[in-house]
């Protein structure tokens, strides 16, 4: 109950609790989205104690709407346009995805024959390699050193 233009006034709300599931399959397999909310939310004001005697006419009222077909026809066109969105940006994300894996794939390759080169120069001419070596400071860490005499 509240005041309105002097007048005591009651109202009812009422709607109806909605759930929906939709069911993707995705980046990271299946996933279920489970959508709740309210629908043919509606409501009725009258002076204090006319509401039980107007909820039939009001309750017709409800009953006899229709919803607005181009409204209906908007409604289904973005979830249309949405659904194909989607769609697409797993296919872009799956074609990304491979072009990264072949690109590894590749300088996987690369580095193997690199790896092959440098085993086969230190075959056929030791001395290029000979000095080159380690050598460790007193703090632990690593110098390299270049003799320009091979050491035997």
């Amino acid at each position: 109950m509240f005041p309105w233009e002097g007048k005591q006034m009651e109202e009812e709300i009422y709607a109806l609790h909605a759930v929906g599931s939709a069911t993707m399959r995705g980046e990271a397999g299946v996933t279920t989205q489970t959508t709740w909310g309210l629908t043919s939310v509606h409501g009725f004001i009258t002076q204090e104690g006319e509401l039980d005697r107007h909820r039939s006419m009001f309750t017709y009222m409800v009953r006899s709407g229709t919803p607005n077909p181009a409204w209906v026809a908007l409604h289904l066109n973005v979830k249309q346009d949405l659904d194909a969105q989607f769609q697409q940006n797993l296919i872009d994300n799956r074609r990304a995805r491979e072009a990264i894996m072949a690109q590894s794939r590749a300088l996987a390759v690369q580095n193997e024959a690199f790896r092959r080169d440098i085993e086969g120069w230190s075959k056929i001419s030791p001395q290029l390699f000979v000095g080159v070596q380690a050598r460790i400071r007193p703090s632990g860490t690593a110098q390299r050193h270049h003799s320009h005499h091979p050491q035997g």
